[in-house]
C-alpha cells in the first residue's frame, strides 16, 4: 500500500529534487510555504507551518517569536532565518550549523506545545514575548500581535498574565507596548450617525 503524501516536501531529505518541487509547483499541484512545498489540495493547519520551518530545527528546540507568530497563522510569511527557543536550563550545546536563530529562555516546558511533531511557543507564549522584544514591531508585526493577543483571551487576559509573571525582563515595555496596541487609545474613535 503507498504511503501518505507528507504535509510538507523539502529538498533536504525528501524524495524529490528542488527543481522536480518547482516543476510540480509550476503544474499547480504545490505550493510554497515558507522553504517548503505543500500540496495545493490540502489545507494549511498550523502542523503544516511548523514542519515547514522544522528542517535544520536543533534536537528539543521550539519554534518562537515571529516563527511561531506564522505557525499560529498570525503573521503572513515566514520569517527567513526562523527564530527557535531553547530550554536555558538544558545547557544544551547549539550547532553552528542550524539556519535558525536559537535564543536560550527560562520557563520552556510551561510555554510550548507541539504541532505535528515540532515544539512551536503557545499563542499567550508567543505574544508575551513579542510584546517584551527590544525592537519596536513594524505595521505587519503590530498586526501579528493583536491577532495573537485577541486568540489568546484578549488583552485584559495578556495584561493580567504580564502582571501576574512576577520577576519578568522588560515587563513594562510590554505593559505599555500592549497598551499602544490594545488600549482605548488604539482603538478607532466611534462614528455616530445623527440627523
Amino acid at each position: 500500500m503507498p504511503g501518505l503524501i507528507p504535509l510538507v516536501l523539502g529538498a533536504e531529505g525528501g524524495v524529490l529534487a528542488e527543481p522536480e518541487l518547482c516543476a510540480a509547483a509550476l503544474d499547480g499541484d504545490l505550493h510554497r510555504l515558507g522553504r517548503a512545498f505543500h500540496p495545493v489540495d490540502l489545507p494549511v493547519f498550523p502542523a503544516a507551518r511548523a514542519a515547514a520551518l522544522a528542517p535544520g530545527l536543533p534536537r528539543g528546540a521550539a519554534l518562537d517569536l515571529d516563527s511561531a507568530a506564522w505557525v499560529h497563522g498570525a503573521r503572513r510569511t515566514a520569517p527567513d532565518p526562523p527564530s527557535a527557543c531553547v530550554d536555558i536550563a538544558r545547557r544544551s550545546r547549539l550547532p553552528a550549523s542550524s539556519r535558525h536563530r536559537v535564543r536560550e529562555v527560562a520557563a520552556f516546558a510551561e510555554g510550548t506545545q507541539l504541532l505535528g511533531a515540532v515544539l512551536v511557543t503557545t499563542p499567550l507564549r508567543t505574544a508575551l514575548d513579542l510584546l517584551r522584544a527590544p525592537v519596536e514591531p513594524d505595521a505587519a508585526g503590530r498586526a501579528a500581535l493583536r491577532l495573537l493577543v485577541r486568540r489568546c483571551g484578549g488583552s485584559a487576559l495578556v495584561r493580567e498574565q504580564l502582571r501576574a509573571a512576577g520577576r519578568l525582563p522588560h515587563k513594562e515595555r510590554a505593559l505599555e507596548r500592549l497598551e499602544r496596541l490594545c488600549g482605548r487609545a488604539a482603538q478607532p474613535p466611534c462614528t455616530r450617525y445623527t440627523s
